[in-house]
């Protein structure tokens, strides 16, 4: 019989930025969240950044690897993942590519250990996830999500 699997939250910036300090406190949080650092650099300086340093993940060989991938499905002239000319959506493609490399860790294993999940209320970076059938949650959802686990 396997063990039950945990959460592994991928947050994006749009959905950090509506969650308050005091769900970010939480144990929660603290526990399964993981921060991209393209999006820890985009959450600016607030005033619980040590608790998101916290939560930093490295980009790794495989991350940019798997962003090649992601990026290979958006059409030439389709700016609602990415706009680099209009300065939009830097960390959106990068955020898909964290949780897809962190789910093929997780499909690598007998027992999968986590459950990953990409938090935003971006509905680009919803399609794309979902497109590579990794579970996304509004900030709303993952509000509900620390309130019933705190």
């Amino acid at each position: 019989m396997s063990s039950p699997t945990t959460p592994y939250f991928f947050v994006d910036t749009n959905a950090l930025s509506k969650l308050a300090p005091r769900y970010r406190a939480t144990k929660f949080f603290r526990s399964y969240a993981h921060l991209p650092s393209v999006v820890i650099k985009e959450a600016g300086n607030p005033e619980d950044i040590s608790i998101l340093k916290e939560l930093e993940k490295s980009i790794t060989p495989q991350i940019l690897q798997n962003l090649i991938k992601i990026m290979e499905q958006v059409p030439t002239r389709d700016t609602r993942l990415v706009d680099l000319y209009g300065n939009k959506g830097k960390a959106d493609p990068i955020i898909v590519a964290y949780a897809l490399t962190q789910d093929s860790l997780e499909a690598d294993g007998l027992f999968p250990l986590h459950e990953v999940y990409i938090v935003t209320n971006d509905k680009a970076v919803r399609e794309m996830g979902e497109r590579f059938s990794i579970k996304v949650l509004s900030s709303d959802d993952f509000i509900r999500q620390i309130d019933e686990n705190s």
